[in-house]
């Protein structure tokens, strides 16, 4: 049952938006959810030395600098340590949101957010720690969601998210 799970919310920030380009990741956070709260106290939050300098525009989006992952664990390592921190643990937000509304076609963090009056602090928004923390807020509110449409078990939320990456790869033909 979801209810005896613990998850892991996460959320990265990155020197751009094309990996396959070469952008690299800067910074990774998690929180967990235990029978459904938040665990403030536990969560996991790095900064990562992406081996390449970050572009200004990207420092604009999200506020870190060169300067601040300079003697921070590459991604190997911080990798390790954020694998280690969700032993146990389960989670994919966008899809068990494009299950439970895709009717909407919004499954962005801001979009999830207002449909849950779920604020976002600005000075949190596009740090990894901060987003971490509002979409663990929106996946709490999605498991009651999640429970009156009768999905309550891991095998369920599976269910419907594979359901949703059928339909998904058929639309991209």
């Amino acid at each position: 049952p979801l209810s005896e799970l613990q998850f892991v919310v996460f959320d990265t920030e990155t020197t751009g938006l094309a990996p396959r380009e070469g952008d690299e990741i800067v910074q990774i956070a998690g929180v967990r959810v235990v029978n459904g709260r938040i665990l403030s106290g536990e969560a996991f939050d790095t900064f990562v030395d992406p081996g390449r300098p970050i572009p200004p525009a990207s420092t604009r989006i999200h506020g870190i600098s060169d300067e601040m992952v300079r003697g921070a664990p590459d991604i190997a390592e911080a990798g390790r340590r954020f694998h280690a921190y969700c032993e146990g643990a389960v989670l994919c937000t966008v899809l068990l949101s494009a299950a439970l509304f895709d009717h909407t076609g919004q499954h962005t963090l801001d979009a999830l957010a207002e449909r849950f009056g779920v604020t976002i602090p600005l000075e949190h928004r596009h740090t990894a720690l901060g987003d971490s923390f509002a979409t663990a807020e929106v996946f709490v509110h999605m498991l009651d969601v999640m429970r009156s449409a009768g999905i309550v078990t891991l095998g369920d939320a599976m269910a419907e998210a594979e359901r949703m990456v059928k339909i998904r790869r058929a639309q991209a033909y």
